[in-house]
Parts: structure tokens; sequence; C-alpha cells
């Protein structure tokens, strides 16, 4: 009988090879489009439930290695222009950090804040203001570095 050497399983899966160009670029807005996050009024705490969405973005993120993903938090119109500029930004770098968290590579992400600037809806409904308190996702594909 042959024994196999014992390993001990680190949990760690084997980093998956770059996808091509225009996979990613299908990969990524599909995964990207499925990930807006939703946030609590006056939060910033990404909530339980977008985790899977997180995971499934870093997955595809780390694969594309020429991708940069732009992070923008957003804010309903409640508030001073200050304090909303303030809560946006702190979305978005909260997101990104999970991102950094899940593996994506900190020098490819960015996090803006857009204060109320950049409704999805306009109306002045609870409904509305729940829609606005937001992060979405732009990717810019960047050229080769070389060897």
């Amino acid at each position: 009988m042959r024994r196999t050497p014992c390993r001990q399983d680190t949990g760690a899966r084997p980093a998956q090879p770059p996808l091509p160009a225009a996979a990613c670029n299908t990969r990524l807005s599909r995964a990207l489009h499925r990930s807006t996050i939703r946030f609590a009024e006056n939060s910033t705490r990404v909530a339980a439930r977008y985790q899977s969405a997180l995971a499934n973005v870093a997955r595809v993120a780390k694969r594309c290695p020429h991708h940069e993903i732009v992070v923008n938090g957003h804010a309903d119109r409640r508030g001073s222009a200050d304090a909303n500029q303030k809560l946006s930004d702190a979305r978005a770098h909260a997101v990104r950090s999970a991102l950094v968290d899940l593996g994506v590579p900190s020098g490819r992400l960015s996090a803006i804040g857009h204060g109320a600037l950049l409704p999805l809806v306009r109306t002045g409904t609870k409904a509305a203001f729940a829609c606005n308190r937001r992060v979405d996702f732009d990717v810019t594909v960047s050229a080769p570095h070389p060897q």
C-alpha cells in the first residue's frame, strides 16, 4: 500500500490564473452590477447580507490584474452637504476595506464619496432615501505593467 504524506490543510485555495481582458470586462461588469450595497440611515456598516456579493466581486477582481475598481459612496439628501459628504466617503472606504480584507490588492481600489449629488431616485420618500444610501462601482482598465 502506498502512503501519501500528510499535509496540513490551511483552507487556502490555490490562486486562480488571470482571466483574459474580455472575460474580465464581462465578469466584473456582471459582478459589480449585482453588487450595489445599501446602508441604513446614518450608517457606514456593511450589512452581513452583502458579504457573498462582495466575496464574488473580490473573487473576480483578483483574477483581473489590469482592472481597477472605483468604489463610489452616496448619501440621501437629508442632512448637511458636509455631513453627507463625510458619510458617503466613509461608506466608500468601508466597502473598499472589505474588498481589501477579501484579498483584492489595495492599489487597485479607490474610494470616492459623492455626498447626495448623484441620487438614483429624486423623490422625497423613505423608499427613495433608502435607494440613495448606497455604494456602487466603476471599473477602469490600466495598461499591463512591463515585466
